[in-house]
C-alpha cells in the first residue's frame, strides 16, 4: 500500500499539490463546528498525546484566506476549513455530483465538489467519511460504487485518501443494524483499492466512553465539555468528537511518516499486492493504439497475478503482457475509431486467490 500512496504522493506533488495541505470529504459530522476546528485555532490540549504536536504545526502552518473558514477564531488552515466537500445530509453520490450553479473558480471539468476543493486547496491528503446518511436509503449496492468512484478520483488528482468507518446510529434501531454491514463496504472499498483505513467506529467502543461517542439524538458524535472537542486527556477522550479529533492527527502523523517522510511500514507476513500505473492521465489520438505501464507490489505471493480490464468504455479494448519478475506489466490499449473523443475512466482489476485489487487511470481520447 505504501509503495502505491507514494506514486500517488509524488504525481500529486509534481502537479503542485501541496504536502501540508489535507482536504476533508463527508456529511455533516464533517462540517460540524466541533470537527477539527478548534485545532486549527490552536486550542488543543494534547495530553499524553504531546508527539503530535509536530504533526498539528506540519498542517497547520498553510493559511488560507480568511473567508475559507467560519471557525470562531477566524484563522483558515486545512484544520479549520469549511470544505465545499462537506454539508448535511450528503451520502456518497453528493461529492462527485455536478454543481447546478457552477462556481467561476471552478471550470469543468472541476465543476463537482470534490474536484472543486482540491483544485482550491492543491492538498495531498483527503481524510472521507461517508455512509451514515446512506444508511436511509440502504442500497448497499450504489453505496460501494459511489464510494469506489469517490476514492478512485480523489487518487486521479494525485491525492493520497483515507477511508473512516462510519459511528453508530443509536437513533433507530433499524438504522443502527446497519451500520456493521456498511461499514464492512467501507473495509471492502479500502482493502480492494489498496488505501488506508481509519477505523472511527472502533475507537468509540472502548473503556470509559460515554454513550458509544454519540449525543443524546444519537446521529452525531458528542462532546466534551459542551464544546472543548480538542482536550485529548482521559476525560476528554470520552467523548466522540474529542476521539475523532485526536485520531484524525494520529492518522495524518501516520501518513505523512510512510508517504511524505519514507519511514518504514510496518512489518507483515500476510500476502497481499496492489497494482498502479505509472501516470494517471494518459492521452491517445481515437483509432490508434498505447501502451500504458503498470507495476505490481507484491508480498509473499509467488504465482502470477491475474489482470484484466473492468467494464471498459465500449470501443476500447485492451491485453496484458506481465514482465517475467511479475512486477510489472504492460497494458496496450486499442481504441476504435468511432470512439468519441472526451475522458474516459479504465479500470483494471488483478486477482491472486481470494484477493482482488483494482486501480483506475484516466484515458483522453482526441481526434
Amino acid at each position: 500500500m505504501r509503495t502505491q500512496l507514494r506514486s500517488v504522493y509524488k504525481i500529486g506533488v509534481e502537479a503542485g499539490n501541496r504536502p501540508e495541505v489535507f482536504a476533508k470529504v463527508g456529511d455533516s459530522i464533517t462540517k460540524s463546528k466541533y470537527f477539527q476546528k478548534d485545532i486549527g485555532c490552536s486550542v488543543e490540549v494534547l495530553g499524553n498525546y504531546q508527539s503530535l504536536a509536530p504533526t498539528i504545526k506540519f498542517f497547520r502552518g498553510t493559511a488560507f484566506p480568511p473567508a475559507y473558514t467560519t471557525a470562531w477564531c477566524g484563522k483558515a488552515n486545512s484544520f479549520s476549513r469549511d470544505s465545499l466537500i462537506a454539508a448535511n445530509g450528503w451520502t456518497a453520490a453528493e461529492p462527485l455530483t455536478t454543481f447546478a450553479n457552477p462556481l467561476s473558480a471552478c471550470p469543468p471539468p472541476d465543476d463537482n465538489p470534490l474536484r472543486c476543493e482540491f483544485r482550491l486547496l492543491k492538498p495531498s491528503i483527503a481524510l472521507i467519511m461517508l455512509g451514515t446518511n446512506d444508511l436511509e436509503g440502504d442500497d448497499s449496492g450504489k453505496f460501494r460504487t459511489n464510494l469506489t468512484l469517490v476514492v478512485q478520483e480523489t487518487m486521479l488528482t494525485g491525492v493520497v485518501p483515507v477511508l473512516s468507518t462510519i459511528p453508530p446510529r443509536l437513533d433507530n434501531p433499524t438504522m443502527g443494524r446497519r451500520v456493521a454491514p456498511y461499514n464492512k463496504i467501507i473495509q471492502e472499498v479500502a482493502d480492494t483499492l489498496q488505501v488506508p483505513l481509519w477505523n472511527y467506529w472502533l475507537s468509540l467502543h472502548g473503556s470509559g466512553i460515554i454513550h458509544q461517542g454519540m449525543d443524546a439524538k444519537g446521529i452525531h458524535p458528542n462532546v466534551f465539555n459542551i464544546s472543548d472537542s480538542a482536550i485529548f486527556t482521559a476525560t476528554g477522550l470520552r467523548y466522540g468528537f474529542n476521539q475523532r479529533n485526536l485520531t484524525s492527527v494520529q492518522v495524518l502523523k501516520k501518513l505523512k511518516s510512510l508517504v511524505q517522510d519514507r519511514k518504514r511500514s510496518d512489518a507483515t507476513s500476510l500476502s497481499n499486492f496492489t497494482i498502479y500505473p505509472t501516470q494517471l492521465l494518459t492521452i491517445v489520438p481515437r483509432g490508434t493504439a498505447v501502451g500504458i505501464n503498470l507495476r505490481i507490489a507484491r508480498i509473499n505471493l509467488s504465482d502470477p497475478i491475474k489482470l484484466r480490464l473492468n467494464a471498459p468504455p465500449e470501443g476500447i479494448s485492451g491485453s496484458f503482457e506481465t514482465s517475467s519478475t511479475g512486477k510489472s506489466a504492460i497494458l496496450t490499449l486499442n481504441v476504435q475509431s468511432d470512439v468519441e473523443p472526451g475522458n474516459y475512466r479504465i479500470t483494471v482489476r488483478g486477482k491472486y486467490g481470494t484477493l482482488k485489487r483494482t486501480t483506475t487511470f484516466a484515458l483522453e481520447v482526441t481526434d
